[in-house]
């Protein structure tokens, strides 16, 4: 196929080293078991594995010995091989391999169809981590999603033996980013029903790892003379393209979701390199397969192997590269690292290196007066997870559908996205929310009572405490104060189950329709960043409207809730006087500032 993607328990041994001894040890024990009768049997533990899951690379086509019932009988092509590298990890005394060769993310995902006979792989995860104690799911998928590497390397060669073809860098070059955006938004569902799955099972997001993977290119502009001839029918620099374009892009992508998803990402992109197909004198020492033939497919498959099937295993990796990619993956869950990169060294062996950074790194400060260079509409994004409105985001983490911590996840990557840019939460704490919101995963019960705001990140706005936050109330009098107490009404939606992440920008005090300040600077107009987004609650506002924040609260005297809603394209409500308690600083504003709440769009309520 063109461009397919112990644990030991401690034992205790007694030796009776005399024969006295021996018979007086039987004597005891038939005696207890005369009093006592047969001692209680421990319940035995399941066997721990590691569960792959995915299309062809993780099934293991190209690497041959594929398992009985998956070899084309009975129209079953999976191809899953006994040497794929999910039996190489070394992670569990058991692997489990549900991918099947040509999967797409919705043979993943939760769904009534079937690929090659087989039902969805994420339901059938739950039956394997019931039977099994799961310490390890890896999928790979999307190669045969928008992304199309098969259809993309069949375009290749046709440009390679059709002259009157132009090359495929420059018919797909273009399509590349639109290709990867929409694989990434399926990969991205299929990823979070495989974590749905894990919780059917009862899993917690700790009890297990889960890691991403991408895809390790088959080709290279480093091929032998007389390519064509030897089985690799691609120019060199279309095979180039593929190599240091095509497949990082769609590594990048995948690198995006697991971000989102909370998943952990390896980067097998450069996992082959140097040993890609026409690249040796041998075939037997590439660990990328040439154009493969293979006429057990025949045998096997019979009538219906003629075609594509025949070809199947082409430009897949052979059982080495399993071998070498498996313990690379095993090296790489037991090093805890979120993201890695697994490439091949001149000693035959994968070596873990730090994955390619995706981006430049997050700020985690904010602009201090002076406009961001940026002063384009942001781009809001399309996670799935973002967009929903606060009450069924709410309904979905009480339910256990959706985590704590992917939530989580899923909006801090969105203000590390866009926040720098908008300048709407400040004093941002991501690595204290994550770790409250695993912590509400890891005690999660689906038959306990949970807050109607349970998961749900917000950010408070700064001028009422939040204790451990940053309390400045946007003036530079108090720029290095923390909040050692809440305010009712971070305590009320803490006790409902809400995160905090962050404070929300403010005018210095709250005086001020526009919200800018000297100590956190100006926050801006997500959908035209060079305007304003209003105020007092403008930072509140603008980090809705960007789908940073499910929820937020605000305060209202002369429209400081109602007026950055209109700026911003949000609803703000603003209670009867008095609805809302003020405690501690009802003195202080003397009772005349009223608290709220904040839906998003008007169109689609995100409030509780």
């Amino acid at each position: 196929m063109p461009w397919s993607g112990t644990c030991d328990a401690h034992s205790v041994i007694l030796v009776i080293r005399s024969r006295s001894l021996a018979v007086l040890g039987a004597t005891l024990g038939a005696v207890v078991l005369a009093l006592f009768g047969s001692p209680a049997v421990a319940l035995a533990q399941p066997p721990s594995a590691v569960v792959a899951l995915g299309d062809s690379a993780a099934a293991g086509d190209g690497a041959g010995d594929y398992e009985a019932g998956t070899r084309g009988e009975h129209d079953n092509w999976c191809h899953r091989s006994v040497h794929a590298y999910v039996h190489r990890t070394g992670l569990a005394s058991e692997s489990v391999n549900l991918a099947c060769s040509g999967a797409e993310s919705a043979n993943v995902a939760f769904g009534d169809g079937t690929h090659y006979t087989e039902g969805s792989q994420a339901g059938r995860l739950v039956e394997v981590a019931g039977r099994y104690r799961v310490n390890t799911v890896v999928v790979q998928v999307g190669a045969n999603d928008d992304a199309a590497l098969f259809g993309t390397g069949v375009a290749c060669i046709r440009a390679f033996i059709d002259p009157r073809e132009p090359p495929c860098r420059e018919t797909i070059g273009p399509l590349v980013p639109e290709r990867m955006a929409a694989t990434a938004a399926k990969v991205e569902t299929a990823v979070r029903d495989v974590r749905s799955a894990m919780r059917q099972a009862g899993y917690g997001v700790d009890d297990y790892a889960l890691v991403l993977a991408s895809y390790a290119s088959p080709v290279t502009e480093h091929m032998l003379p007389l390519q064509g001839l030897a089985g690799c029918p691609y120019s060199k620099p279309d095979a180039g393209w593929g190599r240091t374009t095509l497949f990082p892009a769609l590594s990048a992508a995948l690198h995006d979701v697991a971000d989102r998803t909370g998943a952990r990402f390896l980067d097998m992109a450069r996992a082959t390199e140097g040993y890609e197909a026409c690249t040796q004198p041998t075939q037997a020492q590439e660990w990328q397969r040439r154009i493969t033939v293979d006429p057990e497919a025949l045998v096997y498959g019979g009538l219906d192997a003629i075609g594509f099937h025949l070809a199947q295993e082409s430009f897949h990796p052979t059982a080495a590269a399993h071998a070498q990619m498996g313990r690379c993956v095993g090296e790489f869950v037991r090093s805890g690292s979120d993201a890695a990169a697994c490439v091949a060294g001149p000693d035959e062996r994968t070596h873990l290196e730090p994955a390619p950074a995706q981006r430049p790194p997050p700020e985690r400060t904010h602009h201090h007066g002076a406009a961001p260079p940026n002063v384009v509409a942001v781009t809001i994004g399309e996670n799935t997870t973002t967009r929903l409105a606060a009450v069924e985001l709410a309904r979905s983490t009480r339910s256990g559908e959706l985590g704590a911590a992917e939530v989580m996840q899923a909006h801090i990557a969105e203000i590390e996205r866009l926040n720098p840019a908008v300048n709407a939460i400040v004093d941002f704490r991501p690595e204290r929310a994550l770790a409250a919101a695993r912590e509400l995963d890891r005690t999660f019960r689906r038959d306990a009572p949970h807050g109607p705001l349970y998961g749900l990140p917000v950010a408070h706005k700064d001028l009422v405490p939040a204790a451990g936050f940053r309390f400045t109330q946007g003036s530079p009098i108090f720029a290095d104060r923390v909040a050692t107490l809440d305010h009712t009404v971070v305590e009320r939606m803490a006790a409902a189950g809400a995160i905090a992440v962050g404070k929300t920008n403010v005018p210095e005090f709250g005086l001020g329709s526009h919200t800018f300040n000297p100590v956190y600077g100006v926050t801006r107009n997500p959908y035209a960043p060079d305007r304003t987004a209003g105020g007092s609650s403008g930072g509140a506002a603008a980090a809705l409207a960007a789908r940073m924040l499910p929820l937020a609260d605000g305060s209202d005297t002369g429209g400081s809730l109602r007026n950055p809603a209109s700026f911003c394209g949000v609803v703000g409500f603003r209670p009867s006087p008095g609805r809302v308690p003020s405690w501690p600083d009802a003195t202080r504003s003397g009772g005349w500032r009223w608290s709220g709440r904040w839906p998003a769009r008007s169109t689609t309520s995100r409030c509780c």
